[in-house]
């Protein structure tokens, strides 16, 4: 989202994220995966060797960008959707690649095209 208005950062992370939690509700969807995004812990502070309890919680006060904050934004709504009727979780990974050097998401996207599992 480099050169994004500052706009689209929090209409595609959080305001899309809440879209797609609204649509897992209403089609009766169980599990809901989020991809955060490492940038959400980091406060400027030394994360290194540090694990998941350790890193910064959020929300933050503030964030050393505008990409970590919406996604932190809709890290933290995945979060509050949690429950019974949906069950989410949020990962962070720092690069996520899939067979034959293609992004993850994308293949598994075709994955359940042809009805292979998510999970």
């Amino acid at each position: 989202m480099v050169g994004a208005r500052r706009s689209d950062g929090a209409q595609v992370n959080y305001e899309g994220t809440l879209n797609v939690i609204a649509a897992c509700r209403f089609h009766g969807c169980k599990k809901l995966i989020y991809s955060s995004s490492p940038s959400t812990r980091f406060d400027g502070s030394d994360v290194d060797g540090l694990n998941e309890a350790q890193m910064p919680a959020i929300p933050q006060r503030s964030y050393l960008q505008e990409y970590a904050k919406t996604k932190a934004m809709g890290e933290v709504a995945v979060r509050e959707a949690c429950g019974d009727e949906l069950m989410t979780v949020a990962i962070a990974p720092h690069q996520v690649q899939g067979r034959m050097g293609g992004r993850c998401e994308c293949i598994r996207a075709g994955d359940a095209r042809r009805g292979a599992s998510l999970f």
